[in-house]
């Protein structure tokens, strides 16, 4: 059993992946019903109170891959965002500053379920900002530049307190296909 994190900012293609390996018979733990509803109340939420949910969606994610593990299950799991992805948006969103992110990330590392593999998917700015427009979700997105870097610097800091292994894959000239079949390389599945 692997425990695969798919990270990356707004519009990169994480759901679209994770979507397809699903479809390749992994279980993505994130669209688990039980996950789900930790995930649909944080995003009601503002401000610290919404950071303060994700991080608890975040532990209970780590609390239900560890039961998995316990019980002997042989299947790949996928996780979509995690610590990283909710300090990121917690700095790039100003709720939080960078050292209070960077002390969160140190202790969260030591105490979450460590992942086999974290997939980073990137892309342009301006090509994330037409994923987002495109989907045209309900959810808010902000779509200025000034947060895209914030949130660029800090996800290289995080990963630098982390021991995971990452794979970095830029997204802004492939299609979905092409994404997955880069990701299926990396796994040998």
């Amino acid at each position: 059993m692997s425990f695969i994190l798919i990270e990356g900012d707004n519009g990169t293609g994480k759901d679209t992946l994770a979507l397809k390996l699903e479809n390749k018979g992994l279980k993505v733990v994130t669209y688990d019903s039980r996950i789900k509803q930790f995930e649909k109340k944080a995003k009601k939420l503002f401000s610290k109170d919404k950071v303060k949910a994700f991080i608890e969606y975040n532990y209970t994610c780590s609390d239900f891959i560890s039961n998995l593990k316990t019980q002997g299950i042989v299947q790949d799991f996928v996780l979509v965002r995690y610590w990283i992805s909710t300090l990121a948006a917690a700095y790039a969103d100003n709720i939080f500053n960078e050292d209070k992110v960077i002390e969160l990330g140190k202790k969260m590392a030591k105490e979450l379920e460590k992942p086999d593999l974290v997939i980073r998917l990137n892309c342009n700015y301006h090509k994330r900002i037409q994923r987002i427009e495109k989907r045209n979700s309900d959810e808010y997105d902000d779509k200025t530049i000034d947060r895209a870097n914030k949130y660029k610097k800090i996800s290289k800091k995080l990963r630098q307190i982390s021991d995971y292994k990452w794979e970095e894959i830029d997204t802004t000239t492939l299609n979905e296909i092409q994404v997955y079949e880069k990701v299926i390389k990396l796994l040998s599945i």
